[in-house]
């Protein structure tokens, strides 16, 4: 194992821990904006005459996904303003962190020149070592030696398990061969009735309204939105837990969206943030397993309140 690979893999360990040590359990609660109309997470298709919102047993159903969708847009934005004037390679992972249609999350939308100049020092055994913990296809070793020089930009892209592992938004939410800390565990519409708003689709071609293209698009009216989360191995001062409070910390002052037709009003949430509730749990206090048990079952009597 080369010098810079050992480099490498100390700094992925560091901030990749193998043990569950810190866990973090929060409750939001969101109003609806007072200048949005409701919310709109359609199950219908373009194209059809009644566009309906997902429901499960009749009841509106919020995927944890496009909530955990939305905050992860929000910590994007304030991860790469976060960086400022640093220059590194985690800070070069960061800012070159982007979603592409075709492909999605990679990390090839920014200045690569410091990850390339990282990887492009690994010799064979190196790749070899990173096979043997996942991080490189096992049977792509020596495609990708030939193209950390003939193809920079592929081997990049064949690099991404190891990548993501180097940026702070992937190891919070989850990335290439990657599973985020942050996990969604429920997702609730209280109050909730149902209305619909008329559209006509426009024929983008000749500017006018296609023919039969009238369609009612359904949304839900909630009183409020409640997330409730948790997040693995994410201790104070770790680059996730700082992104974590930053994110949520935000909400506080810009409107959170989600759902379709985002710009006809739907969708806009406003943190109600005497309603929730941040806590953290410091696991390894525990010295029984029945202590650990208490930890996980009765997280409000161990753990300490966070200010949001």
């Amino acid at each position: 194992m080369s010098a810079r690979l050992g480099q490498l893999l100390n700094l992925v360990d560091s901030l990749v821990p193998k043990s569950l040590g810190h866990l973090v359990v929060g409750r939001l609660v969101f109003a609806r904006d007072e200048l949005s109309r409701g919310l709109a997470v359609a199950a219908g298709r373009r194209g059809e005459v009644l566009i309906e919102v997902m429901k499960v047993d009749g009841e509106v159903y919020i995927p944890a996904s496009s909530v955990k969708g939305a905050l992860r847009r929000l910590s994007e934005s304030i991860a790469r303003s976060a960086i400022g004037g640093s220059s590194g390679v985690l800070e070069a992972v960061t800012m070159a962190h982007c979603e592409l249609e075709d492909e999605g999350v990679v990390h090839l939308c920014h200045d690569i020149s410091p990850l390339y100049e990282v990887y492009s020092g690994l010799s064979r055994d190196d790749l070899e070592a990173l096979a043997s913990r996942g991080l490189v296809p096992r049977d792509k070793v020596e495609e990708l030696k030939r193209l950390l020089t003939s193809d920079p930009l592929t081997a990049l892209r064949r690099l991404e398990p190891l990548t993501a592992q180097l940026c702070t938004i992937c190891r919070l939410y989850g990335g290439p061969g990657l599973a985020g800390k942050f996990k969604v565990t429920s997702v609730q519409l209280l109050g909730s009735r149902l209305s619909t708003l008329t559209h006509i689709m426009i024929d983008r071609e000749r500017r006018t309204a296609s023919e039969g293209a009238l369609y009612v698009e359904e949304f839900a009216v909630p009183e409020a939105l409640t997330v409730e989360f948790i997040v693995e191995n994410a201790p104070p001062g770790s680059p996730e837990y700082d992104l974590l409070l930053k994110t949520l910390r935000a909400l506080e002052h810009v409107v959170l969206t989600i759902g379709h037709s985002k710009s006809r009003g739907l969708g806009w949430f406003k943190l109600a943030k005497d309603k929730s509730q941040l806590l953290l749990i410091d696991l390894n206090k525990a010295t029984k397993p029945q202590e650990l048990i208490e930890m996980l079952t009765k997280p409000e009597q161990h753990a300490e309140r966070v200010s949001i």
